[in-house]
């Protein structure tokens, strides 16, 4: 059956879609295509052409803070660098018997030997003529006009000023370092030759330095005044244990560590971090002028590599289109002070509440969204630098009991039955252990011809059970002080370790 012609122009009328609706969808479509491509350029080009806004003086605010937590006074920072630079300029004396083994030569500049083993002149001959050498190089006469200076506060971060916190420049660090263990050395070499005098004098040199680095604004200054510290400390404790030291000298070491404190607070500690990651951000982050911005990868792996390492890759600008879909800089900077409120809190805490609190300040860095660039990078390990800060102040504290009991045996010929005895005479007040806000353990003991040790004082460690002076298994006692899980007691008069080298 044939349809006629007009039924047939109407059929295919009524069937073909309407040629308007087509044309319509289709420009619908490529305008949202080209809006989509604006947009994505548009974004693409801010990504690329972003830049670091308006910049804080966030350097000069911890360099406040740091000035802020020391005594009025002379400021010994420069008398202390110059004297850190005329030591490392020192050079080994004239001897015709120097050995051409470098190794035994640079064994004598270390002094690691001299704090090991017997105390053997033949054995030390070429480190005690480089202590002689120092004493002879006028250096110690500067790091005593440091010593008597009562703040040291240094003048600017060095490297700063386009890079911020990240590029500083910290060459005091290691010097520090090398000239404390010299001045450690001579603390032994003193107290075999009995010259009291300078034994004090390198103690008092040895606590400058560590108030120097702990009050600096950065946190791996405070670290290397914990370690300046601990090997201070720990010297001392070894001497007192192999030496007769007479009451007079023992007050004298006292009040060089009575006379402000040794470490700075922790929290302080923090909240100066808590500014240098403020400005790690405001250099790595766009502005956009209302607190808000994109990370910059290109500038994050510049910084980063220029600190020492960190992200590797491209450094072009067009890495910075990652951060559309990376956490922008006010939510970065909400879980950063998330983080440094938390720490704050916990530094205010007894170990032992810390422990039971169940937060842990490393593994909340390690628990961050993937997508956390910045902060999974950038967040030091607080929590261990909590834990080693504090037992800096738990060896200050144990010190001073040490040299108490020191005092009471050069006056009355015995130790006491118990540490209550020191106060007031030789304490001002009864010894608390700050790790734990418990007495510190403290046992009677007979000396050995193996063990001259009269007594035994220690901390009950990080889980704060008495375990009687019983250290953790192993050769890491100091475990104790860090870690609850490590069982055992942490003794402060440690006996001498044993020669490493008998050349």
């Amino acid at each position: 059956m044939r349809l006629s012609a007009s039924s047939e122009t109407s059929s295919r009328a009524h069937f073909a879609p309407p040629r308007r609706g087509r044309v319509r969808k289709r420009y619908i479509i490529l305008i949202v295509a080209m809006l989509l491509l604006g947009w994505l350029g548009w974004t693409i080009y801010r990504a690329v052409t972003a830049r670091p806004g308006p910049l804080v003086d966030y350097a000069g605010q911890m360099l406040e803070m740091s000035a802020s937590l020391q005594p009025p006074g002379a400021n010994g920072w420069t008398i202390m660098t110059e004297a850190l630079n005329q030591l490392q300029s020192i050079g080994l004396p004239e001897r015709d018997d120097w050995p051409d083994d470098r190794q035994v030569v640079e064994d004598a500049r270390l002094l690691h030997r001299v704090l090991e083993g017997p105390f053997d002149a033949e054995r030390l001959k070429f480190e005690l003529a480089y202590l002689e050498h120092i004493r002879a190089s006028g250096v110690l006469e500067r790091l005593d006009e440091f010593a008597a200076c009562p703040r040291a506060v240094r003048p600017a971060f060095e490297g700063a000023d386009d890079a911020g916190m990240l590029a500083v420049l910290l060459p005091e660090l290691s010097l520090a370092r090398s000239a404390a263990r010299a001045r450690v050395a001579a603390m032994r070499e003193a107290a075999q030759r009995g010259d009291m005098d300078e034994l004090v004098r390198a103690w008092s040199h040895t606590i400058a330095l560590t108030r120097a680095m702990s009050y600096d604004p950065t946190v791996i200054s405070d670290l290397v005044g914990v370690a300046i510290l601990a090997l201070g400390t720990q010297e001392l404790n070894r001497i007192l244990t192999e030496h007769e030291i007479d009451e007079a000298t023992c007050r004298r070491l006292l009040a060089i560590i009575d006379e402000r404190p040794v470490l700075a607070p922790v929290t302080a500690v923090l909240e100066r971090e808590r500014l240098a990651q403020y400005d790690i951000i405001q250099h790595t982050f766009s502005d956009d002028g209302h607190g808000d911005g994109m990370l910059l990868m290109n500038r994050l792996q510049e910084l980063t590599n220029y600190a020492g390492g960190g992200l590797s890759g491209p450094q072009h600008p067009i890495v910075n289109v990652a951060g559309i879909i990376l956490p922008r800089r006010a939510e970065t900077k909400r879980t950063l002070d998330e983080f440094f409120d938390l720490a704050v809190e916990q530094a205010k805490m007894p170990r032992p509440r810390r422990d039971a609190d169940g937060v842990d300040l490393d593994a909340f860095v390690a628990q961050l969204p993937r997508f956390q660039v910045f902060l999974r990078l950038m967040l030091p390990a607080i929590g261990r630098l909590m834990n080693s800060h504090e037992s800096g102040v738990v060896n200050v504290e144990a010190t001073r009991v040490t040299l108490a009991l020191e005092m009471w045996h050069a006056r009355h010929g015995d130790w006491p039955e118990t540490l209550d005895q020191l106060a007031p005479d030789f304490l001002d007040s009864f010894p608390q252990d700050p790790l734990s806000g418990q007495p510190f353990g403290y046992v009677r003991r007979q000396p050995t011809a193996d063990d001259p040790r009269p007594y035994l004082l220690y901390s009950f460690g990080a889980d704060g059970v008495d375990n009687g002076g019983i250290e953790p298994a192993g050769d890491r006692p100091g475990t104790a002080l860090s870690y609850a899980t490590s069982p055992g007691d942490y003794v402060f008069n440690r006996l001498r370790d044993p020669a490493s080298d008998e050349r």
